[in-house]
């Protein structure tokens, strides 16, 4: 696996439990991850 998708698979998941712990809101987690890693 290289870099970019470790560290999308990282950002993603992060994301996730933002969402699942209320600290995020529910959003399509790739849309803003796509922005974070471009």
């Amino acid at each position: 696996m290289d870099l970019y998708a470790q560290l999308h698979t990282w950002v993603t998941d992060a994301v996730r439990r933002g969402i699942a712990s209320g600290e995020f809101t529910p959003t399509d987690v790739d849309e803003p991850c796509a922005l974070v890693l471009p």
